[in-house]
Parts: structure tokens; C-alpha cells; sequence
């Protein structure tokens, strides 16, 4: 019984150094302090600009390439520019291209909202919900499957943003 006792000890003193030793490591130097020779930045200078919040990915293919899509841990969102019944078309085009089979009883657009429900041959389901925010730009939220499958909505988004996009202009030769 002694033996263990000791051995708890031992173990908790080394735990507690280590701790100890990891904390004391994480405070070397004061970060927040600006270098030599540079000012310190106001409240609204230190947050960062938006050009600072986008990816470097974005910075690098440039404006027009987004830089990914919302997801809110079922749906993937994106806007795009469009009146709300050319999104509500393509959109269920692009689901007809990528072999889903739009319920024409289920879908329906009314006014500044629209809904494309449509399933593939191994009964995945597809649930696109369009929203207007101006006369030239509609929201659209895709969930597939029930869970939400990320990589599936992001699929359906990518195919309707080449739809929106011009084709690259070939080169003569």
C-alpha cells in the first residue's frame, strides 16, 4: 500500500511541474506589444480588413473565384446573381445534369422564395431552398441526404456556379 502511495506522489509532482513548465513557456515574450519602432494599433485597426480575412487560396486565383461556401452543419449556402426564377431553372437543371430527379409536385416557387426537392436512383435526397434578396441576387441553400452531406452540397453549388459563369474564351491559333 506504501508503494503505491509513494508512486501517486511521484506522479503528481512530475504532473505538476510539467504543467508548470508548459505555462511558463506559453508567456515568453509580451505578443500583444508592437515591435520597435512601430506604433501600437487602435480598437479598429486591429481588426483585420476584409482583404485580410479572405483565403490566400481566394487572394491567389483572384475576386471572382469564392472562397468556399457557408455551411451551417447540414446545408451549404451560397449567393449568387441572379433573379430568383433563373436561379430556381438552372438550379433544377443542374440537378437533372447531375442525375437527380426533380419532384415536380414537391417544387414550387412563390414570389421571393423557392424550393426544388428532388432524389437520385439510390434514393439520395436533394433539398434547394432560394431566397431572393434583391431583384438580381437569390440565396441558395442545398442540403442532401438527411444528415446534410457537405461534399454532395458543395457539388450541386459548384455545377450552378459554371452555369452563371462564362465560358473561358478559346484561343485562335
Amino acid at each position: 500500500m506504501r508503494h503505491d502511495a509513494a508512486f501517486c506522489g511521484k506522479a503528481l509532482a512530475a504532473a505538476a511541474c510539467a504543467a508548470a513548465l508548459l505555462a511558463s513557456g506559453c508567456r515568453r515574450g509580451n505578443t500583444d506589444a508592437p515591435p520597435p519602432g512601430e506604433r501600437a494599433r487602435t480598437a479598429s485597426e486591429a481588426r483585420p480588413s476584409k482583404e485580410e480575412k479572405r483565403s490566400a487560396f481566394a487572394r491567389f486565383l483572384g475576386p471572382d473565384v469564392p472562397a468556399g461556401y457557408a455551411w451551417d452543419g447540414q446545408r451549404s449556402r451560397a449567393t449568387v446573381n441572379l433573379a430568383i426564377d433563373a436561379a430556381y431553372e438552372r438550379t433544377a437543371g443542374v440537378l437533372r445534369l447531375l442525375k437527380f430527379t426533380v419532384s415536380d409536385t414537391e417544387s414550387r416557387l412563390q414570389g421571393a422564395t423557392g424550393r426544388i426537392v428532388a432524389a437520385n436512383a439510390a434514393k439520395t435526397a436533394a433539398v434547394v431552398t432560394l431566397e431572393s434578396k434583391s431583384a438580381t441576387t437569390t440565396l441558395v441553400k442545398v442540403k442532401v441526404s438527411e444528415t446534410g452531406d457537405r461534399g454532395g452540397s458543395e457539388r450541386i453549388l459548384e455545377e450552378l456556379d459554371q452555369t452563371i459563369r462564362p465560358a473561358p474564351a478559346k484561343k485562335k491559333q
